[in-house]
């Protein structure tokens, strides 16, 4: 076999049959295919195992270039132009990732190639190999989207390697440890970490004990147990939970709980011990003796689960009213009163450790935690989490919502619009997009200001919402542009659909202080019989549709030309 030097590789071009068969088993053991090229960078040799690995023949790529079926939108421009210019250059090439449009779809694809040179030196073209990575990119961007996450996390978060040296940490992390900001950065091991806070006098309460300190706090890192509170040296208090993970790696989030702690300060003052350690704590707590009783309680335990204090406490039995009126409300689902309670006491007898979020009646979430006692009996614990819960429902509306208009953004409406549509290739269903344009939109602004241009594009989200169907997608996609997802919908139903929206905008008038103002939309069209093609090409057909409504005068609709129906 010829040898490559750094100028190519100088010999036979493969053309016996043993050669082909050495470089196809080798190209295959790395799980890829071989490839070559002719002096016009043409394929012209696939090894057997593309097909193996794509399901697209090897005879597919012969006589197509690289561009030919790459995507250069893919990647950066001027990184395509370098690869463009180093095959001009006859060099060799390693690890270049592209995307390959082919019958299997687009996939990612890494490849490596060097220049094959004749014997007299003139250039023969390329041979090397490739290989799919679709599945590392798109973990790749799963563990960027992960990052962001991170980012933006509410709690200070912290990743440290099994190596103990920190891979990622978050805006509040850093925020918090500003002092000594080289101690945040990426491959800093725990324990500088740690010195460098010490050194800066993050924790006061190792004064005088500093190296115990540091050494109990490494014990507690390397066997997390439960959460524990410390107090920085601005005067925080911060709740640490550290947990170890199946591959070594502990992560650290750090909850700024310092005004629980005033609290607890102001109300330990005023009762005993145990008192004081119920009320203090932000959660309902009962603890039940082997016999049922209910022998302790705070008061967050009766404003956590919503029931009368009074009538409780002031029966016979206030264990067994406590659970019979969260029976009685439906809180166990049966309303079999007796036979519920009777399932729950015998439950109570025999506790076993546990841990559930559920949602009252009344639609409020809690977390209600069970452990049994060493002496007997269990220890309850019910957490209002309903803020949470809403927060949580909140963050989603605004990162999936667009905050000027209300409709989905675009980075919503184009997920949804890949899920509909994948869902319709599976099933073999249609799928119309519509791309709308407010028409003139410029000029709204220019003549009625900004805050007439928002209200406009407010009111034309809202009537196109309304006037689409429940099962239809809205989606601000750009700045006065919006785009419809309307599964199962076969051209004609798309087509009525277009038009009542442009006819509903039409029919609107918006007052302002120089006037009434009307606006229209224009309207481009395109359907997918059993979601044909792909989505990015569906969408560019609606645009091509909606730019030749705008050139055809506006306030129109028009479907794609090459479409399944060729309305105008």
């Amino acid at each position: 076999m010829p040898t490559p030097d750094s100028t190519g590789v100088q010999g036979s071009r493969l053309d016996d049959a043993a050669a082909k068969d050495l470089l196809r088993d080798y190209a295959a053991t790395l799980g890829g295919w071989f490839w070559e090229t002719d002096a016009e960078l043409r394929y012209t040799y696939f090894s057997p195992s593309v097909f193996d690995i794509t399901g697209v023949t090897a005879e597919w790529h012969y006589g197509k270039t690289r561009e030919d079926i790459g995507i250069p939108d893919s990647m950066a421009p001027e990184a395509w132009q370098a690869h463009l210019e180093c095959l001009r250059r006859r060099e060799p090439f390693s690890d270049f990732v592209f995307q390959r449009r082919a019958p299997d779809g687009v996939r990612w694809m890494r490849t490596s190639g060097i220049p094959v040179f004749g014997g007299c030196g003139q250039f023969q073209g390329y041979r090397g190999t490739a290989s799919v990575i679709t599945a590392e990119v798109e973990a790749q961007r799963r563990n960027d989207s992960l990052i962001n996450a991170i980012e933006n996390f509410s709690e200070m978060f912290a990743l440290w390697g099994p190596n103990d040296r920190l891979v990622v940490c978050n805006q509040r992390f850093r925020e918090i440890n500003a002092k000594f900001a080289s101690g945040c950065q990426p491959g800093v091991l725990f324990e500088e970490h740690i010195r460098m806070a010490m050194a800066v006098g993050m924790y006061p309460d190792a004064a005088g004990r500093e190296e115990d300190w540091i050494q109990r706090r490494l014990l507690r890192h390397r066997a997390p147990g439960a959460p524990f509170e410390m107090q920085r040296q601005d005067g925080r208090w911060i709740l640490l939970t550290e947990q170890r993970l199946p591959d070594g790696s502990t992560t650290t989030i750090s909850t700024d709980i310092t005004e629980r702690k005033r609290a607890e300060r102001a109300l330990a003052a005023q009762n005993d011990i145990l008192q004081a350690a119920l009320t203090t704590i932000p959660d309902g707590v009962q603890v039940l003796d082997n016999d049922l009783n209910l022998v302790a309680w705070n008061e967050r335990l009766f404003e956590v689960a919503e029931l009368d204090k009074d009538a409780i406490l002031g029966a016979g039995d206030p264990g067994k009213a406590l659970r019979h009126a969260l029976t009685e409300r439906g809180e166990f689902g049966s309303v079999d009163v007796p036979a519920t309670t009777e399932v729950e006491d015998a439950a109570s007898h025999a506790p076993t450790p546990s841990q559930q979020e559920q949602q009252l009646t009344n639609g409020k979430w809690i977390e209600r935690r069970v452990r049994p006692i060493a002496s007997g009996g269990s220890l309850t614990v019910y957490r209002d989490i309903d803020e949470s819960k809403r927060l949580y429902e909140r963050l989603e509306f605004l990162a999936t919502t667009d905050a000027l208009t209300e409709v989905a953004n675009r980075r919503s409406f184009l997920d949804r619009a890949e899920a509909e549509f994948d869902r319709a290739k599976r099933y073999g269903r249609n799928i119309s997009i519509l791309m709308i344009d407010v028409d003139h939109f410029k000029a709204v602004n220019d003549s009625h200001g900004h805050a007439i241009g928002d209200d406009a594009l407010r009111r034309v989200a809202a009537v196109c919402s309304a006037a689409l169907r429940d099962s239809d997608v809205l989606g601000r996609v750009g700045g006065e542009e919006f785009g419809a997802l309307l599964p199962e919908a076969g051209a004609e139903t798309a087509h009525l659909v277009a038009e009542r929206l442009r006819a509903s905008v039409a029919g609107q008038t918006i007052e302002t202080k120089t006037g009434s103002l009307n606006v229209t939309i224009s309207v481009g069209v395109t359907t997918a019989s059993e979601a044909r093609g792909d989505l990015e090409a569906i969408i560019a057909e609606a645009d091509e549709a909606l730019y030749r409504a705008k050139q055809d005068g506006r306030n129109r609709v028009v479907h794609f030309a090459g479409s399944d129906m060729g309305i105008r």
